[in-house]
């Protein structure tokens, strides 16, 4: 039997790369440029909370740059803590709606959304845990064209259950109809038999469990005892403390056969209200009882709603304009309590106002939070993960939890772009400071020219390139590229692959590849500008990670 043909979304472009971080319109390229391939270098620039100190494991870790670049720089730097792999991946990306919001455009072409979405979850691939779970949520908008990214990305096989939850509980009359629901797309690349047995139930709600015969096993509720339908062998009469002979009441039978009655009487578990009057009930334990499979539908009285969201952002951003549809941590709390366990690690790499770092912290859950915009993290995000840290959020989840504070926080940052933007073939850009920093490096036989492309210098018959950030394969190559057989380099690098130091060692044997002095880099960076800064506290802002 032949197999098939394979069912796919076609976009235009599909087969390119789209480059967007620092572009001012996203740029269509091959995806064998080295710009679409490129690995930046992540800095680490310290931890808020704790102790204070570089050696301290964060408890979750906030990156500032392009999810799609930050994605690639955590697989290659190997980011601290994170070898477990990623055991839930939600997302909340822009839903494509064409508005203009206060912190955001939330527009874009279909096919450079889909792009976007595609790319960032081919990288994220490598980071996920054997039985991670992955969460997308959006509104109508852009949902069933997601649906086939994601079938597109981890198999149509992966894909588990859409869920449908309730955004907002009051009217919308402008619309023809009001739009009260939002859609979370769930996966497991496992299957969702393989991840069925590793995600947790709901628990029960307890409210109204009472323990009214001083029973030792605890609280407990109560249940009929009878179910739907005749079956002859659950039909016997049952005599209660009042003295009454019982049979199950019209169209139903009794819960259970008459031995298995008489072992749960024995053991204390069958109740009969009214003082011994009533019909039998079978009592189920709070400690006892096994959680609830998720329903696919979650009402705004489980899960929350938007404006529960904007309620606790704006108690704790009085001064600022909130998010439109921010997340309920409520929400949050749901989809980490189902996927993970305490001490797994949860990823957002569209993390905006903070709800899903918020959350997986106070659940004691490790955690990676990435935003592309600073100024949505230095007015929302990391005031509000200092809030969370210092027990100083009462709203959301947190008396649910019982969380007081704790924990610390890493914070870094990517390096730019070693490539030319505005390049129509990507060249290594040449540092500003690079001219100086050749002054103090080498003697004045050193000869900086502007016509050996990426390279900077030549000096004792070798050339010299200075790379601010991940000498990658892809960087190594146009070095080689730049150069003839026969050359020499001399590279300096703030860190690089094993893979590519052999390409340039294999192609231009007598080579090196040297650590950059980032000192030095500094110091001609502070001097050349206007700033008031010093080597000393520019070095403590934009901490690197040794080499």
């Amino acid at each position: 039997m032949t197999e098939a043909p394979r069912v796919s979304l076609e976009w235009p472009n599909k087969d390119k790369a789209l480059l967007a971080a620092g572009s001012s319109a996203p740029v269509w390229v091959d995806r064998s440029d080295p710009r679409a391939n490129e690995v930046r270098l992540l800095r680490s620039s310290g931890l808020i909370g704790g102790g204070g100190t570089e050696e301290e494991i964060a408890s979750g870790h906030l990156i500032v740059g392009d999810s799609l670049d930050a994605l690639r720089a955590i697989e290659k730097n190997k980011l601290m803590g994170l070898d477990d792999g990623i055991r839930l991946l939600y997302i909340d990306p822009p839903f494509n709606t064409g508005q203009q919001f206060h912190q955001y455009s939330d527009s874009v072409g279909h096919a450079e959304w889909l792009s976007a979405l595609r790319d960032r979850l081919n990288a994220v691939k490598p980071l996920l845990h054997p039985l991670a779970s992955i969460w997308v949520h959006l509104d109508d908008g852009e949902v069933h064209r997601a649906r086939c990214v994601l079938d597109e990305v981890f198999g149509a096989d992966a894909f588990v259950s859409t869920i449908v939850w309730q955004k907002r509980k009051t009217r919308e009359s402008r619309s023809a109809f009001s739009s009260n629901h939002d859609y979370i797309h769930v996966y497991a690349p496992a299957g969702p038999q393989v991840w069925k047995r590793s995600r947790n139930l709901l628990p029960r709600d307890s409210s109204s469990a009472r323990n009214r015969d001083n029973d030792p096993r605890g609280s407990w509720t109560d249940a009929p005892f009878t179910a739907p339908g005749f079956r002859q062998n659950q039909h016997y009469p049952i005599k209660n403390p009042a003295g009454m002979s019982l049979m199950p009441p019209k169209g139903r039978s009794w819960y259970a056969t008459e031995p298995v009655f008489r072992e749960l009487l024995e053991d204390n578990r069958i109740w009969f209200p009214r003082d011994g009057a009533g019909l039998p009930r079978i009592k189920r334990f709070v400690n006892a009882e096994p959680g609830l499979v998720p329903f696919t539908l979650w009402g705004g009285d489980e899960g929350g709603t938007n404006d529960d969201a904007k309620r606790h952002l704006m108690s704790m951003f009085p001064n600022e304009t909130a998010f439109a549809t921010p997340k309920p941590e409520s929400l949050l709390h749901r989809i980490i309590q189902i996927g993970t366990d305490p001490g797994d690690i949860v990823l957002d790499f569209f993390a905006g106002s903070g709800t899903t770092a918020a959350v997986a912290h106070k659940l004691k859950r490790r955690w990676v939070a990435i935003e592309r915009s600073s100024k949505i993290v230095s007015t929302y995000l990391l005031p509000r993960m200092r809030c969370v840290i210092e027990g100083d959020d009462p709203d959301g989840v947190t008396k649910e939890v019982n969380w007081s504070g704790g924990g610390a926080v890493g914070l870094h940052s990517l390096s730019d772009s070693i490539y030319k933007e505005d390049s129509d073939q990507a060249e290594l850009a040449i540092q500003e400071w690079a001219p100086e920093l050749v002054k103090s490096l080498f003697d004045e036989s050193a000869r900086i020219s502007s016509d050996i492309g990426p390279f900077i210098c030549e000096y004792q018959g070798k050339r010299v390139a200075f790379i601010a950030g991940y000498l990658d394969k892809h960087s190594a190559q146009i070095l080689i590229n730049s150069s003839k057989p026969g050359d020499r380099l001399l590279i300096y690098a703030e860190r690089w692959t094993a893979a590519s130091k052999r390409l340039v060692l294999r192609r231009r044997p007598g080579s090196f590849l040297l650590p950059l002095p980032i000192d030095e880099v500094l110091r001609h960076k502070v001097t050349s500008s206007n700033s008031t800064a010093t080597p000393k506290n520019v070095i403590e802002s934009v901490h690197l990670q040794p080499v």
